[in-house]
């Protein structure tokens, strides 16, 4: 049976819905780590492209003998597919597929791959790295072409219960600045944990290019003290300045109770269609005389320090400063870090975003850490339609709407909530729902059609 996954805006053709829904894609997945014999029961899932990125439209089982079908596709125009297959909790994308009036059927042949967790088959076959020094920094670009040489899939083992899996660890410097990857697919994939960059990402058969840069500094002086690393000040040494003198700053470090609490917070929302678009701004103190080290959640894991309660269906996060970026992880639905937080303050600022569909919507937001001040801004055409549990909005001329904390100190934990109402959806605005519609309505009817000939 093939059914609908989602309602997602499709590139549609300047044919009407009637005339342009008329493609088939078929084929057959076949298991490549049993001598390409077909298989049955395997997830079929169909993307098209959608403003440049590739959106699940339907989905369905193979058969028996591991055939499939998707018929009444848009055909021409920008109407382009993505057939895939999933399996053992990987998913193995096909080839991409263009139907045209002349060209209204393809056939494919998609390849799945048994799954492994050990022993680990990956092996570097070239590797290349590349280091050039400046004042004050060395830059180094690492390349490699890793190979599975193996006929089945490597996804990794969890170091402990409840883990995510890993299948390839970088020990890279630990105090490197930042780290940019050539390819977007593995710098979202990986990880900063216990200083090493992390990845689950599947590995099947066949070779793949991973290709990295990353920053250290160079004569920065620093100290080391109950395994936190205090940087001091840059250095920079001269034929009229060959010596330098300076002062370094340790502290004790104590791992509970918790003293960090946020002096001021400030939340921005700004919806648009299909999306919320949050930016997050937080000073965070320590205003004891410690180094705050935090806890692990359990026996050998890593402590953590803060965690960030932000709603766990969020697309994806930006870090205003990579310091932070690469030291967050999502473990349990949370951002987390096991950053050590020494006396004074430090800004955090990041975003993220809400995949949204819906007219009406409600936001909840529980604080990390108690907190001094905060300030909710809405940005919205319709200011009438939001409320908060802060209490009363104001309003202002430029279309904010401003929700301000009136008690001394909120706790940890308390939940802030936002209500928003006429949010812009896209298919409101766009008439490719038009034809995405009919795309859903034509695959349904033909599943009812196919359903009614099997029960005959």
């Amino acid at each position: 049976m093939v059914y609908a996954i989602a309602l997602l805006a499709v590139t549609a053709t300047g044919a009407s819905p009637a005339d342009a829904i008329e493609g088939t894609l078929s084929g057959i997945v076949v298991n490549a780590s049993h001598d390409s014999l077909p298989a049955g029961g395997i997830e079929i899932v169909l993307r098209a492209q959608v403003d440049g990125n590739f959106v699940p439209v339907a989905q369905t089982m193979a058969d028996a003998q591991g055939r499939f079908r998707f018929e009444n596709l848009l055909i021409g125009g920008d109407s382009l597919y993505l057939p895939g297959a999933n399996s053992d909790g990987v998913h193995y994308p096909g080839p991409r597929v263009q139907l045209t009036q002349q060209r209204p059927e393809v056939a494919v042949k998609l390849e799945i791959y048994d799954a492994v967790s050990e022993p680990d088959p990956l092996e570097i076959l070239r590797y290349e790295i590349v280091i050039r020094p400046e004042p004050g920094a060395l830059h180094v670009t690492e390349s490699m072409i890793v190979e599975n040489p193996s006929t089945m899939s490597y996804v990794g083992r969890a170091a402990h219960e409840g883990g995510e899996p890993v299948t390839l660890r970088l020990a890279i410097p630990s105090d490197f600045d930042r780290t940019t990857f050539n390819k977007e697919f593995f710098g979202r994939r990986f990880s900063w944990i216990k200083e090493k960059l992390v990845t689950g990402v599947p590995w099947p058969p066949g070779k793949r290019e991973l290709k990295f840069s990353y920053v250290l500094a160079n004569d920065l002086p620093g100290a080391n003290s109950d395994g936190v690393h205090y940087p001091g000040p840059r250095v920079q040494l001269t034929q009229q300045r060959p010596e330098v003198a300076v002062k370094l700053e340790v502290y004790d470090a104590v791992s509970g109770p918790n003293p960090l609490e946020i002096l001021r917070y400030e939340i921005v929302i700004r919806p648009e269609p299909g999306a919320l678009h949050v930016t997050e701004s937080m000073i965070v103190e320590n205003p004891s005389t410690m180094s705050y080290v935090g806890l692990a959640a359990h026996e050998g894991g890593k402590p953590v320090t803060l965690r960030l309660a932000i709603p766990s269906d969020f697309d994806r996060t930006t870090f205003n400063k990579e310091f932070f970026g690469r030291r967050f992880s999502l473990i349990k639905e949370k951002l987390i870090t096991c950053i050590p937080w020494p006396p004074g303050k430090r800004e955090l600022k990041f975003s993220y975003v809400l995949a949204n569909d819906s007219s009406h919507r409600i936001w909840r937001r529980p604080l990390d850490l108690p907190c001094r001040s905060i300030q909710l801004i809405v940005e919205t055409d319709n200011p009438e339609e939001v409320s908060c549990s802060l209490g009363p909005a104001h309003a202002t001329e430029d279309g904010r709407v401003i929700f301000q904390s009136t008690e001394t100190v909120l706790p940890s934990g308390q939940v802030i909530q936002l209500e928003l109402g006429l949010l812009p959806v896209r298919w409101m605005s766009s008439g490719r729902w038009i034809a995405l519609l009919a795309l859903v309505m034509a695959i349904s009817a033909s599943s009812l059609v196919t359903l009614r000939r099997r029960s005959l």
